[in-house]
């Protein structure tokens, strides 16, 4: 559930920045065709982004030697009740998540139901060379993939050839299909308001394309603009149809006298290319890590550094100090001068606050999974990461873990550490020192009671 929140709100994230970018830059150009493509290709890479497997690897230079850390114990009896608060707000989320969804996708099942009995009930002619619908009630006309949608009292009228040279449009262009795509996309973001933004957005490009190819076939901005009013008073049927009319009145007859901008309209598309980065680089952390992605990382670790990091284990305290005194000794290079080479940085990276703080803050953070607790299952998780020069932490990975929710737990919240102060130098040089953190998901070990005395015990001898 985790991973689903994560995934909802950073696929809701992309949608708002692509959409500021169409609504800041784009949306008063007359270039409709890329506006179109534009706001479907965003509404589509909104929802892959996030899975998007890009890594971007640090270039800082790395110190030779990797710190271990001491290790932080994780107890369930001490975060016992965050990891149940923590539970409730999840289910909480889900039951509200969940129910929004059902509702859409009712409302969406219904569109279509409502559509399907219209046609039914009154049946398909063939006039003017399409399919059409005659309906009784006063609806403005509409289309719906090639099906074309009108009162019967309008069959008749003068104007008639732009309404249906008007919904040809739609048909050959496949409107029906966006509109579908963005009402799938209200119903799995129906919390996110650019979601229904961009669904406005795009039935106002596709009136837009629909009057530019009406005025293409030579009929007159001011008999267009007399249809357009006639129709206005035709009421929508549902938002799956492309309708006549909706209610952009104005802002369709000034992009019909509008000069066309198509010089800057593929520059201004372009924006959305930092865009994109900039968000790939936000996602790059990782952000769906499924436990058979864990599994997988874990299984693909290099031998030689498992064994590197038990012998660290070990030898700890040891191997920490030899390290240090070992820098400090000067080294003769080929060429018989002096030269002297740093094994480990004189001041190594350090949490805010120390490693109270961080043990602290990753107690307060890590909940101790169910289903380790139900399976008994305890060990330490060791977490390696780069502490870069500016303080942020890169190349998070597990090296050697126990398996099971605990290794992913242990990903998740080291992700969310703040930045640490960088490892320096005596000169004052930052570098980036990689790091090993064992965290010990360890159970409360059951007291014995002791034995009680027998009654033989406690009977003094005569």
């Amino acid at each position: 559930m985790n991973e689903t929140i994560r995934y909802l709100l950073m696929s809701g994230c992309s949608l708002a920045c692509f959409y500021a970018v169409y609504w800041f830059f784009m949306r008063r150009d007359t270039t409709f065709r890329i506006n179109r493509v534009y706001l479907l290709a965003a509404t589509l890479i909104s929802f892959a982004c996030p899975f998007f497997p890009v890594h971007f690897q640090t270039t800082s230079p790395l110190a030779p030697v990797a710190i271990l850390l001491d290790p932080v114990i994780i107890k369930p009896e001490v975060i016992k009740t965050s990891t149940s608060n923590h539970i409730q707000w999840l289910e909480i989320f889900a039951v509200i998540y969940l129910t929004g969804v059902f509702i859409f996708s009712v409302r969406f099942l219904f569109q279509l139901v409502q559509l399907l009995l219209l046609i039914r009930k009154t049946g398909i002619t063939h006039r003017h060379g399409m399919r059409i619908v005659l309906v009784d009630r006063g609806y403005s006309p509409f289309s719906f993939f090639h099906l074309l949608f009108i009162r019967s009292a309008t069959i008749d009228h003068d104007l008639l050839p732009a309404v249906i040279e008007h919904e040809k449009v739609h048909m050959r262009q496949w409107h029906s299909v966006d509109l579908i795509l963005m009402e799938l996309t209200t119903i799995i973001q129906w919390f996110n308001p650019f979601a229904w933004m961009m669904q406005r957005s795009v039935k106002t490009i596709h009136e837009y394309l629909a009057d530019a190819g009406v005025l293409q076939k030579g009929i007159g901005v001011s008999t267009y603009r007399q249809m357009i009013f006639d129709q206005s008073l035709g009421l929508p049927l549902n938002n799956l149809t492309n309708h006549f009319n909706v209610s952009l009145i104005k802002n369709r007859i000034i992009m019909m006298t509008k000069s066309r901008s198509v010089k800057m309209a593929g520059l201004k598309a372009m924006v959305a290319l930092p865009v994109f980065f900039a968000l790939l680089f936000f996602f790059s952390s990782g952000v769906i890590t499924t436990l058979s992605a864990q599994e997988k990382t874990i299984k693909r670790e290099n031998p030689d550094k498992v064994e590197a990091v038990q012998a660290q284990e070990k030898t700890a305290e040891k191997e920490k100090q030899a390290q240090f005194e070992k820098a400090q000794e000067p080294k003769k290079s080929s060429k018989g001068h002096t030269k002297d080479i740093k094994k480990v940085p004189d001041f190594p990276p350090e949490f805010p606050g120390g490693f109270e703080a961080m043990s602290h803050f990753l107690s307060q953070n890590i909940k101790y999974p169910k289903d380790a607790m139900d399976k008994k299952q305890e060990g330490k998780v060791f977490v390696n990461f780069v502490v870069e020069k500016d303080g942020t932490l890169s190349n998070i990975n597990i090296i050697r873990g126990i398996g099971g929710s605990c290794d992913e737990e242990a990903l998740r919240v080291a992700k969310s550490m703040p930045k640490w102060e960088p490892a320096r130098m005596k000169n004052g040089k930052k570098v980036a020192v990689e790091m090993n953190l064992p965290i010990n998901f360890k159970l409360e070990s059951k007291k014995v009671p002791p034995a009680q005395p027998t009654r033989e015990e406690v009977t003094p001898q005569k």
